[in-house]
């Protein structure tokens, strides 16, 4: 037996050793937005209003304390995100405090602000893995949709310089209407490096409502044409059986306040990306008070059903109560995207159904 074969006893004891992780709310994943920086300015970008506003960001030696209170809670996995992760004056030394502390440590980067010293610490403390996003495939696109210039040979180049040292790197993009002509590109450059590659075809509105970025979402037509540029059609219809299991009790599962907490620069704990407008001060109530307020947060706004509970689509496109709330601020229900997944499903000869088998 290969040593990478499970049997059915440890899959089994997995799923309990899971499930009594969320029975009990142990917060085994956190994600600390480092910094509201950002180098920048993409169309898409759902926290644009957010960004470079770093009013009054925690000091190392407070970040250094809710780390600590993190590990003593049970946390296991650290995501560093912002705004732009390598853009933070202190990311080198909260990266140091975070891997001597044992965190396994994920870092999400557009990767533009690489530099040597990063380049050191990574070949010295391997993050668990490093994910890129990638927005295009040449300097226009990135001129045009990230408002920046000269970054794109940078990027390709630190992309392989990581991948040579042995890290593990991921790349991650957002198609949309300015990247749409370099999907291929991007395929053919992640699958010769060997690199994987995760395509996302859905753009939500901002966290206030705004619905600007939606004006730089794909058509049906050219949806239906990625799918073929990029030979993952099933990987869609195994995401489809996915995401119908996700739905239980009338309500989208996620574990938002039962397993993931989320930290923001000033050390607010916040219940989850759709609801970054209550926010509870680790500082001031301390962790145990701010996962509490968490958890009395998802009951109130995540267990709750919305007009996507009950829908056929639900399992392609259905929103959580949080996220259904900030797309109903620019929109009345039906939502565009309502529509458009009918064409979707047609055209995909996909059936869909509410019940635990989703038919494809």
């Amino acid at each position: 037996m290969s040593l990478f074969d499970i049997s059915e006893d440890e899959i089994d004891l997995r799923e309990k050793f899971k499930n009594k992780i969320i029975a009990n709310r142990i917060p085994i994943n956190a994600t600390v937005f480092l910094t509201n920086n950002c180098n920048f300015q993409c169309k898409h970008c759902y926290v644009q209003s957010q960004k470079n506003k770093n009013k009054l960001p925690l000091r190392i030696g407070e970040w250094e304390k809710l780390l600590r209170e993190l590990k003593h809670n049970g946390c296991i996995y650290l995501t560093i995100s912002g705004g732009e992760a390598l853009s933070a004056l202190d990311f080198l030394e909260f990266y140091n405090m975070a891997y001597d502390l044992n965190f396994q440590i994920r870092i999400i980067s557009n990767l533009s602000l690489l530099n040597e010293k990063h380049k050191r610490l990574f070949g010295s403390k391997k993050p668990n893995s490093i994910i890129v996003s990638l927005y295009g495939f040449s300097d226009k696109t990135y001129s045009e949709f990230c408002d920046v210039q000269g970054v794109f040979n940078k990027i390709i180049y630190n992309i392989k310089t990581l991948y040579e040292m042995g890290l593990n790197v991921e790349l991650q993009t957002v198609v949309n209407t300015m990247n749409y002509n370099e999907i291929s590109l991007m395929n053919d450059f992640a699958n010769k490096n060997h690199i994987k590659m995760s395509f996302y075809r859905n753009i939500t509105c901002e966290i206030d409502g705004n619905a600007r970025p939606l004006n730089y979402q794909i058509s049906i037509s050219q949806e239906l044409e990625s799918y073929k540029i990029l030979c993952d059609e099933d990987e869609l219809k195994q995401a489809i059986r996915t995401n119908n299991r996700m739905w239980d009790n009338g309500y989208k599962r996620c574990f938002a306040g039962l397993t993931n907490c989320y930290i923001d620069y000033q050390g607010n704990m916040f219940l989850c990306n759709h609801m970054q407008d209550i926010k509870v001060s680790l500082l001031e109530e301390g962790f145990g008070q701010c996962w509490e307020s968490m958890y009395q947060l998802r009951k109130k706004y995540i267990e709750k059903s919305n007009p996507c509970s009950n829908c056929k689509k639900r399992a392609l496109c259905g929103k959580c109560t949080p996220a259904f709330e900030n797309l109903k601020k620019s929109f009345k229900f039906p939502f565009p995207e309502c529509h458009a997944n009918d064409e979707l499903i047609k055209n995909l000869n996909l059936e869909l159904d509410n019940n635990e088998r989703c038919k494809v």
